[in-house]
C-alpha cells in the first residue's frame, strides 16, 4: 500500500501520512496522533519484550522504524 508518495518503506515520513491523510479526507490531526500511538505501542511492546522475538532482526526494524517516525513527527504539525 503506497503511502502518500512515498517510494519505500525506508523514506516514509510523517509528511506522506500527511499526503495519506488529504487523499483519505481524514483530520491529519486524528491521523498525527493515531500514528504516534501506534509508534510509541509498538516501541514500548518491543522494549519490554511483550512480544516475543521470533525475528530480532524485524524486531529491531520495527524499533528503528518507530522511533525514527516519532522523531520525525516532534516539530510536524
Amino acid at each position: 500500500m503506497k503511502i502518500g508518495s512515498a517510494g519505500s518503506l525506508e523514506e516514509v515520513s510523517p509528511e506522506h501520512f500527511k499526503q495519506l491523510s488529504a487523499e483519505a479526507k481524514l483530520g491529519w490531526p486524528m491521523v498525527r496522533e493515531r500514528l504516534a500511538q501506534l509508534c510509541q505501542k509498538a516501541s514500548a511492546a518491543i522494549r519490554s519484550d511483550e512480544i516475543p522475538a521470533t525475528s530480532p532482526i524485524a524486531a529491531e526494524t520495527t524499533l528503528t522504524r518507530a522511533e525514527r517516525m516519532l522523531r520525525l513527527m516532534d516539530g510536524l504539525k
